[in-house]
This record gives C-alpha cells, sequence and structure tokens, in this order.
C-alpha cells in the first residue's frame, strides 16, 4: 500500500456506519488501525467522511432482493478537515517486518510481540480518529 501512495494513488477506506439509529452515537464503537497504520508509514493526512443514510429502511435491508436493489436511499455526506496524525515511535518496524522475507511462523510471532508494543498508541489514535468521525454525524 505504501507503494501505491508513493506513485501518488489515492487509498479509500471504508467501514459500515456502526451508529445506533437513536443516537447516531460512536460512543463504545471500536475503531481498526488500518488508516491509522497507513497514515504513519506514509506521512499522510486523513481526510474524515461520514455518511448520513436518509431513508425508512437501512439501505440493503428491503424484504426481498428486488426491493433492496431498487430501494435508493438518500445520503447526506460530512467531510470534516484532514488530519495529520502524530507519527507513533517503532511503526515502521512493521512495515520492515511486512517487507521482509523470513519463515512465517518466526514472522507471526514477531509481528505479534511489535504489534503490541505499538497498540497503545494506534488504540490512541484510533479513538481520537473515531471522535472526529463522530463531531461530523448530526445529533438526533
Amino acid at each position: 500500500m505504501r507503494k501505491a501512495l508513493e506513485e501518488g494513488k489515492s487509498i479509500i477506506m471504508a467501514s459500515h456506519n456502526p451508529c445506533l439509529k437513536a443516537t447516531n452515537s460512536l460512543d463504545g464503537i471500536k475503531g481498526g488501525y488500518g488508516a491509522i497504520y497507513l497514515a504513519n508509514i506514509s506521512d499522510a493526512f486523513i481526510l474524515p467522511v461520514a455518511v448520513e443514510i436518509i431513508g425508512i429502511k437501512e439501505a440493503g435491508m428491503s424484504e426481498t432482493k428486488i426491493k433492496t436493489f431498487l430501494h435508493k436511499p438518500n445520503a447526506i455526506i460530512h467531510i470534516g478537515p484532514p488530519i495529520k496524525l502524530e507519527k507513533i515511535k517503532g511503526i515502521e518496524d512493521l512495515e520492515e517486518l511486512a517487507k521482509n522475507e523470513i519463515n512465517v511462523d518466526l514472522k507471526k510471532t514477531t509481528y505479534l510481540s511489535v504489534l503490541k508494543k505499538l497498540e497503545s498508541s494506534l488504540k490512541t489514535q484510533s479513538q481520537f480518529l473515531m471522535s472526529q468521525l463522530a463531531m461530523l454525524m448530526p445529533k438526533k
């Protein structure tokens, strides 16, 4: 993925909208580390985008496949300001492991060890990103 970024290609990461219908809250929803990892190894900005689906039924949730196909809900796109994360010390170790061709079992053990050391920083940045996404959604 870093190569794609270095070549000027855009990488889009998406996730299902986990907001609770009644509150549109992201409280308690855990974010992943993918966007955090990519932003750290590539020194890229993250552009937070939240999609608010407007409709009676959630997209893809009709009783039949044909109704699901025909149901076209409206959506409002909320785009936040670009986010520049502080570089996580040691993140390059994960990238180096991905490049190296070593014994698969050794690689897995080493990867998990390195990931464990970085987990707190990854989690903190992920929670920050989730809070930025939550602020983009209207309160209901």
